[in-house]
């Protein structure tokens, strides 16, 4: 139990650290309004995110982007729209609430490869400020790329986990149903096969 909270606050902290230095880097976004590019299609002007509704979360599984399939980032973008309708900031804090527990999941993922809670920090930090995600992160209609990032990082820690426990057919299964979320949310992670193959 003294494991479990110890570990949890280690943890916590770590995600109030990289909150702090996403919130720094990118927070700004919060203030920007949707772009007239993919935004419009994407979230301002397309009724499957306007009108969140069972019906259309059945069409955004059933529809393009118009040229990616990526249900699981209309879905969220439905769930921006419920809780404070098209609001731009309430669609950037999201993104930038992914992008830190992007940031985290960097660290477990080093941590567990390197075994230096120190390094794997300071790597999680240059992966949350570096500017390359900076697309990612405060363009709301990429929200397929960190929604996507999200589900690989968390896949490919539930694989390195079927090694270190007993519960290897369980946590298997955890990371093939992460790397299917992620493939709803940008088919760009089709390659998280080729990864753990490395790894192995």
């Amino acid at each position: 139990v003294c494991m479990r909270g110890a570990l949890l606050t280690k943890y916590l902290g770590i995600v109030v650290l990289t909150g702090i230095v996403v919130a720094v880097a990118f927070g700004s976004s919060i203030d920007h309004e949707f772009v007239t590019w993919d935004d419009t299609i994407l979230i301002t002007e397309n009724p499957i995110v306007q009108t969140p509704s069972l019906k259309n979360v059945v069409k955004a599984f059933t529809s393009y982007d118009p040229e990616l399939y990526i249900p699981l980032t209309f879905v969220s973008y439905q769930i921006n729209s419920l809780v404070c309708g098209l609001s731009p900031s309430c669609f950037h804090a999201t993104d930038l609430v992914l992008h830190t527990l992007n940031a985290v999941l960097v660290y477990a993922l080093f941590a567990s490869f390197i075994g230096s809670d120190i390094l794997a920090l300071l790597l999680a930090l240059l992966f949350a400020v570096h500017p390359l995600n900076t697309e990612a992160v405060v363009w709301a209609s990429a929200r397929k790329d960190t929604l996507s990032t999200l589900f690989f990082l968390s896949s490919l820690l539930a694989y390195i986990q079927t090694r270190s426990t007993g519960k290897a057919h369980r946590w298997l299964l955890t990371s093939i149903i992460l790397f299917m979320l992620g493939l709803l949310s940008k088919v760009s992670i089709i390659m998280l096969p080729v990864v753990l193959l490395l790894i192995d």
